[in-house]
């Protein structure tokens, strides 16, 4: 508003020299019909007239620039407001994070998945990634969507068939923790994602799948890092002794996997009446839902 008020101001002070300097008047010399009218040269009290325009057309640039200036310190300001906003917001959102971790702690998500079906999730993704979506994987298989995110960009690898064994050990003493929990019926978080969302069926697929194709991510790493057999050690391993042990191992495998095959039918094809299909973590929603957002 001040710079338009000076600018009418000069404007009004410089048009009476302006009206002074081109004027219009009648020629004593004309002849003929009426008069003719010419215009008359600056006078010489008038020869900065021209320095008076560019003054006018300085004092307008400067007005805008001021006015520029004004403005940019106006969306720097604006600027600074918002950042300080967004600080405070991000702030805020992490005190509530870590108000929630402390007080409000999710059930860890019990591992339910032998190294095979694991394996078969991670091809599944890397070979058909349009139709075996995460979102998809965790509708087929009993664990979560975060625990199917978790599985593909896990990078840990057995280095031995022992370790797979003893990863599979664990998984296999989980399933008995979750049938019995399902026989007792005791409230237990630690399989909300199986049981809250009625994954109970899915469990048949806890070792994976044979109606899906599968195909080892690791184990071929597994064998690569296996330390080589030398010549003596390849002698003793033909014996009649070592492959009658192999073959025995070989028999309980198979035995070990139709006890699993039939421990994961029978959780497969436990019932839980309606009322009780959310015993597991009813009261754990209850607490948590007064700070979830």
């Amino acid at each position: 508003m001040l710079g338009q008020n000076l600018l009418r101001c000069v404007i009004l002070r410089t048009l009476p020299s302006l009206h002074r300097t081109f004027t219009l008047s009648t020629s004593g010399s004309a002849r003929g019909r009426g008069r003719e009218r010419v215009l008359k040269g600056p006078p010489r009290d008038n020869v900065f007239a021209e320095d008076e325009l560019d003054n006018l057309d300085a004092m307008e640039g400067f007005i805008n620039q001021s006015g520029t200036q004004q403005r940019g310190h106006v969306l720097e300001e604006e600027t600074r407001e918002r950042i300080a906003r967004m600080v405070k917001e991000q702030q805020r959102k992490l005190k509530h994070k870590i108000m929630e971790r402390k007080y409000f702690k999710q059930p860890q998500e019990v591992n339910l998945l032998t190294w095979k079906a694991k394996e078969q999730i991670c091809y599944l993704h890397r070979e058909f990634p349009d139709e075996w979506t995460p979102e998809q994987l965790a509708e087929s298989f009993p664990v979560s969507l975060h625990g199917v995110h978790h599985i593909l960009n896990s990078s840990f690898t057995p280095r031995t068939k022992e370790d797979v064994q003893k990863h599979d050990r664990r998984v296999a003493a989980h399933w008995k923790q979750l049938k019995h929990t399902l026989a007792a019926e005791q409230q237990s978080s630690n399989f909300q994602h199986v049981v809250d969302t009625g994954k109970l069926p899915l469990m048949i697929n806890a070792g994976g799948s044979s109606a899906l194709p599968m195909q080892g991510r690791a184990g071929k790493k597994a064998l690569r890092r296996q330390k080589r057999i030398g010549v003596f050690e390849s002698i003793v391993a033909g014996s009649v002794a070592v492959k009658a042990q192999e073959e025995r191992e070989l028999r309980e495998k198979e035995q070990l996997n139709l006890d699993s095959e039939k421990l994961l039918k029978e959780i497969a094809d436990t019932k839980i009446p309606k009322e009780k299909e959310t015993m597991f973590v009813t009261g754990y929603r209850e607490n948590y839902s007064g700070i979830q957002r």
